[in-house]
């Protein structure tokens, strides 16, 4: 980008507005300053003056080749100059009309019919044409894009999905006017810690990570506020690039209200190591109330800067004794945490990485604000006498909060040649860290699974991480989980469809009525827990998506709490030699239909949670239809596949092709009805013929599936994991209770249940304790929730850990059990 100053030719556009220090708002956060940029006083009441006037001045001179002083005194000689095009929600579009009347060419700006009049009409008043649009923001861009394509105009955008966007940049360099006039009026003063700056796209909060982070004191964190509905900004700072939000991001603060951040502006915020915060409608609320009291009157959108603050300075308190470390910060490693997720990391002296639970403590020397992971950013601690604070308080803000006014380089894309490279590097530090781990599960008498489900999490931030976090990174770069994704589904997938094979339906038939009442314990007991927990569980930060409905919190808790780990339940059953047993045959029972009624209600949750109803009904409906082909007809047609099986020879490869193809038909219908692909795996693995071709199915993929594929899930799971965040106190209480709320509503419930049905005290515990395991069925499941959205990273880390230390549970008491049961029997004998 060129370096002339754009800034002489916005007139009294460029006069300083205000930096206030505002006593009031430090003392009720706790910081030491609080300093308000009046940025509702610029002439034309609002920053984005800066921007549009400079980028649509610039667009004009690139397309003309006329020089910008020309097109401003009108010296060109020009007979028509094309028409500028922008979207807005208002002020944006005011600034782009400006340029336009100022230089004697014409604007059509694309405004969402819900606009103020007040701001149509101050358009209009400047001869810009409006076109109305039906939907947000975000429908205005899409039809100011189509627009400029059929050649209507130049449009003057302040977001772009291509990081390189130089319209982009160049309404980012009119925003840097504001770090300008800061420079000047930090002169004589000490230069703040953080900044807060609300977000729409990010195009302000880049040009302030730009423009201020560079000079400001450490840790110098630009920290991009957001409403919760719309997250964009720090939806893109978590998966290093802009993406949609899923949901309308809709809000109080309505000129927030964005889906998508702006590419440059996220580039330039992930340069600076960035954080984001998101604030919801009451501390947004607050904030407007707060700042009215304090003599400073603007709009919920305006305040959110000082929202921010709020939201950080109530977090959790840091700890006294690692508040007398000495810190230090390492901006490579700040840059390199923001591209994983975490943005921001403290590290001591040494420059070992602080562990999360010390992050807010140590903050408090370098006036640091430590973050978990994801969007939110812990508090900064109250007592701090050097950390001050600048919110950026606007009237409105049509553009993300990210700005890129000068070029950076972008993300690099790995090349697929490379992304095989690391694969396999991942494979094999994978295996053999399961292997090994598996085996000391084994020492110690756990299962292999056990140990494997504990390496995958030791091998992601909650301890790899932790301890080596550079080599974590360069082992697991972001750009090739994506890769790791699609075999941990694949694996899970067949793994599901093995489950399926081994189902029984005779075990229904035998010991149906004590099995059914052990059932029912076992899943009425979990979902009235769950019901009762939930309303306090959706309050709670990091748990459950913002747009997830009670109703459907609650169902997904309650799968989780009452599901069982079948599997795990068959092969220690299995391995004990009570196959047929009257107490294998109730565990089998009660555990099969725990868990088809658990899948059945996951499978609600997520059609529900879609959408539009017509999507969930659609999930529903089209469910059921194909699991009662399935059952009905698919199971009479999948017998001729048996007629070509010999007992005596190998699993021929034809028919094995053609199993699999099934498999990934089934799985692909699931997934494109809205439901998940796991249950196309394991309903045609429970129509499918028992005897010799289910046995040589399992035994051709189990050995491949189970040692290759299925620690690439555990892996992955273990990559979402932080434990870490469990030791925030609200997070850490959520995780008492759900454990609380685990035991009880297995292990107690069913055993309390087969005691009423007549079962001696020894194997009514004995079932307790099996139906209590979840294993990796429970990872499966929560996996399904994080990635559709249902649950967030703070409840999938409290059901990881509740997964594990359920399934750690489970075959020592078990054994404990079964061996009081021996001396009892024997005892017995002896006359």
């Amino acid at each position: 980008m060129d370096t002339i100053d754009p800034f002489p030719h916005l007139d009294d556009a460029t006069t300083p507005t205000p930096l206030l220090d505002i006593s009031a708002l430090a003392s009720h956060v706790g910081v030491a300053r609080v300093r308000v940029k009046l940025e509702n006083l610029r002439s034309s009441g609002h920053f984005k003056i800066l921007g549009g006037r400079v980028a649509g001045l610039r667009a004009l001179a690139r397309a003309t080749g006329i020089a910008e002083r020309a097109l401003l005194d009108r010296t060109h000689g020009a007979s028509v100059l094309p028409a500028l095009l922008c979207a807005s929600e208002g002020n944006h579009g005011l600034a782009v009309a400006t340029a336009a009347a100022r230089v004697g060419t014409t604007a059509t700006i694309f405004l969402p019919n819900d606009v103020d009049a007040r701001r149509v009409a101050r358009i209009r008043a400047l001869g810009a044409s409006i076109v109305g649009v039906d939907g947000g923001y975000d429908d205005a861009v899409a039809c100011a894009a189509e627009a400029a394509r059929r050649g209507e105009g130049l449009l003057v955008a302040d977001t772009s999905r291509d990081p390189d966007d130089v319209v982009v940049h160049d309404v980012m360099l009119g925003y840097a006017r504001i770090a300008d006039e800061l420079e000047r009026q930090f002169a004589q003063d000490p230069w703040p810690t953080h900044v807060f700056v609300q977000a729409g796209v990010g195009g302000l909060a880049a040009a302030m990570a730009q423009g201020l982070v560079p000079r400001m004191r450490a840790p110098a964190r630009c920290v991009v506020v957001e409403p919760e509905r719309a997250a964009c900004v720090g939806l893109a700072l978590a998966l290093g690039s802009a993406s949609r939000l899923a949901h309308d991001p809709v809000g109080v603060a309505s000129m927030l209200a964005c889906g998508e951040a702006s590419a440059p502006a996220v580039r330039i915020l992930l340069r600076h190591a960035a954080q984001a915060v998101a604030v919801d409608d009451a501390t947004l609320r607050e904030a407007e109330t707060l700042m009215a009291d304090a003599g400073i009157a603007t709009t919920t959108s305006g305040a959110a800067g000082f929202a921010g603050l709020l939201h950080v300075a109530r977090g959790r308190v840091r700890r006294e004794a690692c508040a007398r470390r000495t810190c230090r910060r390492d901006p490579a490693r700040d840059r390199r945490a923001a591209a994983r997720g975490v943005t921001a990391v403290v590290h001591s002296r040494r420059g070992r990485p602080v562990d999360n639970r010390c992050m807010n403590a140590v903050a408090w020397r370098s006036g640091a604000v430590a973050a978990r992971s994801g969007h939110d950013v812990a508090n900064m601690r109250r007592t701090s006498r050097r950390s001050a604070v600048i919110p950026m308080v606007r009237r409105r803000e049509d553009a993300y909060d990210r700005p890129s006014f000068r070029p950076s380089s972008p993300e690099p894309s790995m090349p697929t040649p490379q992304l095989s490279v690391y694969f396999f590097l991942q494979a094999a530090v994978i295996l053999l860290v399961c292997r090994l781990v598996g085996k000391l599960a084994q020492s110690v008498g756990q299962p292999q699974v056990v140990g494997e489900m504990i390496a995958g999490v030791t091998l992601g931030p909650s301890l790899f991480g932790m301890l080596l976090p550079d080599m974590q990174a360069a082992l697991f770069p972001k750009q090739t989980l994506d890769t790791l994704y699609v075999f941990a589904q694949l694996g899970v997938g067949l793994y599901m469809f093995i489950v399926g094979s081994e189902f029984r339906s005779d075990h229904f038939r035998a010991r149906y009525r004590s099995a059914m009442l052990v059932s029912v314990a076992g899943i009425a007991v979990p979902f009235a827990l769950a019901f009762l927990l939930a309303p306090w569980l959706v309050t709670v930060p990091n748990l459950f998506s913002e747009k997830v409905k009670l109703f459907d919190a609650s169902l997904f808790l309650g799968a989780a709490i009452a599901i069982t780990a079948f599997p795990m339940l068959a092969r220690i059953i299995h391995e004990r030699g009570l196959t047929g047993s009257p107490l294998g045959t109730l565990a089998l029972t009660a555990g099969a239909v725990d868990d088809v009624a658990a899948w059945c209600i996951l499978a609600v949750v997520l059609a529900s949670f879609g959408g539009s109803w017509d999507s969930a009904w659609l999930a529903i409906g089209g469910g059921i239809a194909y699991a009662v082909f399935m059952l009905v007809v698919g199971r009479r047609l999948l017998r001729r596949l048996a007629d070509h099986v010999k007992p005596d020879a190998p699993l021929g490869m034809t028919l094995l092709a053609i199993v699999i193809a099934l498999f990934c038909l089934s799985a692909w219908l699931m997934d494109a009805i809205g439901i998940h692909a796991v249950f196309g795996g394991f309903l045609l693995g429970v129509c499918l013929p028992r005897g010799a071709l289910t046995e040589k199915l399992r035994d051709t993929l189990q050995p491949f599936v189970v040692v290759f594929l299925l620690p690439m899930f555990f892996t992955f799971s273990g990559l979402k994991t932080h434990l870490g965040m469990v030791f925030d106190p609200q997070l850490m209480l959520a995780a008492v209770a759900i454990l609380v709320a685990s035991f009880a509503g297995k292990a107690l419930a069913c055993w309390a249940a087969a005691r009423a049905s007549g079962e001696n005290p020894q194997d009514a515990m004995a079932i307790g304790a099996l139906m209590n395991a979840r294993g990796l069925m429970e990872l499966i499941l929560i996996n399904i929730g994080l990635q559709a959205g249902v649950i967030k990273e703070g409840l999938f880390s409290i059901l990881v850990l509740m997964a594990i230390l359920t399934t750690l549970m489970a075959t020592p008491l078990f054994n404990w059990i079964m061996r009081r049961r021996a001396r009892s029997e024997a005892l017995a004998t002896v006359p």
